[in-house]
């Protein structure tokens, strides 16, 4: 919800998808907790935004649907909005898999 609640539904199953797809990958954390505290990742964890929201019914179909198998961005690691993030230095180094809504979701990091 904090981080695409304003997004299509499938946007906010895309973010989850990242997530659970980290817990699965070498080299990210191995527990949720840790998946979503890793520094540096998830701006609505580190500014707080995450525990403040009320997810909508749409984000909590959007969470069950992940956790039932839904994937609509198979094997992202990464997601980001580009109006917002256009400053970052890395978001040239992201190899975009999908678009949805304002949001775009990558595989992986060129290094």
């Amino acid at each position: 919800m904090a981080e695409a609640g304003n997004q299509p539904e499938a946007a906010q199953i895309g973010v989850a998808d990242v997530v659970l797809q980290r817990l699965r990958t070498p080299g990210f954390p191995k527990t949720l907790w840790g998946v979503l505290h890793q520094p540096g990742q998830f701006t609505s964890v580190a500014n707080g935004l995450y525990a403040r929201v009320v997810p909508t019914p749409t984000a909590w179909q959007a969470a069950h649907a992940a956790l039932a198998g839904v994937d609509v961005v198979p094997g992202a690691l990464y997601f980001d909005t580009p109006a917002l993030d256009a400053g970052n230095p890395w978001t040239g180094q992201l190899t975009v898999c999908r678009r949805i809504g304002a949001m775009r979701f990558c595989q992986s990091a060129t290094p």
